[in-house]
């Protein structure tokens, strides 16, 4: 139930699409959690999520725009 709210309360800001996105990524790091049991793993894997969206594909797709 709290993956269920944790999702929706993503689609305003990322909108549908970007909420499955998230919803997959949250179901393998509860998987992973659940697995390891160990938070830490859970962040480091969170952290290489964000750099890869939010600094690698940013940077890569520059090239192409003006």
């Amino acid at each position: 139930m709290p993956l269920l709210f944790f999702v929706l309360f993503h689609i305003p800001f990322w909108g549908v699409g970007g909420a499955l996105q998230i919803s997959v990524n949250a179901v393998l790091s509860t998987l992973l959690y659940v697995w390891r049991r160990n938070l830490f793993t859970c962040i480091l894997a969170h952290a290489m999520t964000d750099i890869y969206a939010f600094v690698s594909i940013p940077r890569y797709l520059m090239q192409y725009v003006g």
